[in-house]
């Protein structure tokens, strides 16, 4: 068994004879809850039962061996928010662990049901989170699936005020004197007062973020070149995009305190902020298609759709969410309509197999006279 963390994938884009594709929603709330072990097992079952319908035999056992091989990591699979895509194919069993909800759903076919991969993947893929307070920082790296805290074992790392100003901290620090008798000798000892005045605090604030800042640009935007989301209070969310250079800031940032929160609740709201940053890609993309003009525009005509896709001209492709029509496309390009097979599902592979994007958009999002449209590459 194997996870994927990625779409498109090159385990999924290979020829299958066969595959299974299993689709299971998890617990939002409570992820050690036995809700998300009954809801995988019934979607093994049901899997199993469309298994045994298949005519060729040994097709039929070699899924059923990989079908066993999921309840041997059952507690792997649903320790996770949001859902879980599983494709099980004759030699191996791919999965994905997505931010989004998915329906309960098995289909069996000659390509993956990549439908809940796309809507996952389409906007947003990977990022950086940077959880920013006044007296330290953390670094996540995420995606639609969650986020992983980064270990930093740098010692020289600006992970704490303390350790980024050292000598050079001010406000706070208690500053101690001498009186009496000359120089050298055991005067008496004097204290000036703590220096916690808000201007000197403010000054150690901003030193620290500018030391932060270029941390993080150094070490991982630059690295990695992903999206930086801030997740700081207001105020420090402000001042670090004041005082960053970093050219991969997101203009989207979480605004709560950074300090003493869990991975869950950072991950959380993180979750929460992608649905916001999808739902505004996917009306600027809409928007995208009605102003490209119509010779680089074709809107629900298969003939032309699967052409074009066979050509490697489509570019874009954008699709209703729950749209579905049958079709086989065959080598030329044609479409035989009477054929039991999902043509929304074959556009979807060929389109990817010639590197062109594929994306869901949300039926409230989607013009009415769209079922399916492409803008092409010429």
């Amino acid at each position: 068994m194997k996870k994927l963390n990625h779409f498109p994938s090159q385990e999924l884009e290979r020829e299958f004879s066969v595959i299974l594709s299993l689709t299971v929603p998890l617990d939002a709330e409570n992820t050690s809850s036995d809700k998300g072990t009954l809801k995988l097992k019934n979607a093994v079952e049901d899997a199993r039962k469309r298994v045994q319908e298949l005519t060729d035999s040994s097709l039929a056992s070699a899924l059923e061996t990989q079908l066993d091989t999921i309840y041997q990591h059952e507690r792997e699979l649903v320790s996770h928010r949001g859902g879980l895509a599983i494709y099980v194919s004759t030699d191996e069993v791919y999965y994905y662990h997505l931010g989004l909800p998915t329906p309960s759903n098995v289909v069996l076919g000659a390509y993956p049901n990549v439908h809940p991969l796309i809507e996952a993947f389409q906007f947003t893929s990977d990022f950086h989170v940077l959880v920013l307070n006044g007296e330290n920082f953390e670094i996540y790296r995420g995606n639609s699936s969650g986020i992983d805290k980064i270990e930093i074992e740098d010692e020289d790392a600006p992970t704490t005020l303390e350790n980024a100003l050292g000598d050079e901290l001010d406000g706070g620090e208690l500053n101690h004197g001498t009186f009496g008798g000359p120089r050298g000798s055991s005067g008496g000892q004097s204290f000036h007062g703590h220096n916690e005045t808000s201007q000197e605090k403010e000054i150690d604030r901003r030193n620290y973020f500018r030391q932060v800042s270029r941390y993080v640009n150094d070490h991982y935007s630059k690295e990695e070149n992903l999206p930086l989301i801030v997740y700081a209070l207001t105020e420090n969310a402000s001042l670090f995009r004041e005082l960053t250079n970093n050219k991969y800031l997101s203009d989207y940032q979480i605004e709560k305190s950074g300090s003493g929160i869990s991975k869950q609740e950072i991950e959380s709201e993180v979750l929460e902020l992608l649905m916001k940053i999808r739902q505004d890609e996917q009306s600027a993309l809409v928007k995208r298609f009605r102003e490209t003009s119509p010779e680089f525009r074709i809107e629900n005509i298969k003939e032309d759709l699967a052409v074009s896709a066979i050509q490697g001209r489509i570019e874009e492709l954008a699709i209703k969410k729950g749209y579905q029509t049958k079709g086989r496309i065959s080598e030329s390009g044609q479409v035989d309509e009477t054929a039991d097979v999902d043509f929304v599902e074959e556009l979807i592979y060929k389109t990817l197999q010639s590197k062109g994007q594929v994306e869901i958009i949300s039926d409230d999002l989607m013009p009415e006279e769209f079922n399916i449209v492409a803008r092409l590459r010429y």
